[in-house]
């Protein structure tokens, strides 16, 4: 794994932009890790993971169905209390649960989302939290109507709207806080698709907007990390 190829985020391989994206996601979940012990599901290079471990977390588990990412990730980002697991995501188990669990950008690509969604809830604590972020289906992908319609990215199984996710996270049995739920760069939505057009081409939100994900009302996030919790 010592090329970017557009499915594994690779720091140095990568627009500044996209290192900020992610980064300022990890930076975000660092506020919910002290002293706790932290899962990081899909944790692809390892940067994340080791961003987590080095910032608060009592231990972190990353872990990724890459055999070629874990092993980068273990060469490059090691700390003495993380470790990682190359296993796929569904059929991972761990006897001792977790009090945080971090899927940053993951849901997206798989197809049983919903099998996802179960694990995370199977590998929580009672009361634990859940950060879970993905494109916002509306910005990143505008002539995509339905969970069932071909996303712009070509890694992406499907792609959700807030409300989508939200919903598939409390039928899951997840609390989910509306004030709870916050957005990457944030701009105005249009329904009229050449209205977004020159939009973006004017203003460039997804470059010179805000990383770090903040609550939001009337605009629009292009990314957004919903924070649930396990009732």
């Amino acid at each position: 794994m010592s090329n970017f190829t557009g499915e594994y985020f690779l720091p140095g391989q990568t627009k500044k932009r996209l290192w900020d994206d992610h980064q300022g996601r990890y930076q975000f979940a660092q506020k919910f890790i002290e002293g706790k012990r932290v899962l990081d599901m899909a944790c692809g290079s390892g940067y994340g993971s080791f961003m987590l471990a080095a910032n608060g977390a009592r231990w972190v588990d990353g872990v990724d169905i890459s055999e070629d990412a874990i092993g980068f990730a273990r060469e490059n980002y090691q700390q003495e209390n993380l470790k990682y697991v190359a296993s796929d995501l569904l059929s991972f188990s761990s006897v001792e649960k977790y009090e945080v669990l971090v899927s940053f950008e993951t849901i997206e690509h798989i197809d049983d989302y919903r099998g996802v969604i179960r694990k995370y809830w199977e590998l929580l604590t009672p009361g634990g939290i859940l950060l879970v972020s993905t494109p916002n289906r509306n910005i990143t992908s505008p002539k995509a109507k339905t969970l069932a319609d071909a996303p712009n990215n070509a890694y992406h199984v499907r792609e959700f709207t807030v409300a989508e996710l939200a919903s598939e996270l409390t039928a899951a049995g997840f609390f989910v806080d509306e004030g709870k739920i916050f957005g990457q760069r944030l701009q105005p939505y249009f329904r009229a698709q050449w209205l977004l057009k020159y939009y973006k081409k004017i203003f460039q939100p997804h470059k010179f907007s805000n990383v770090y994900p903040k609550l939001f009302k009337m605009l629009a996030p292009r990314y957004f990390v919903v924070q649930a919790y396990k009732e």
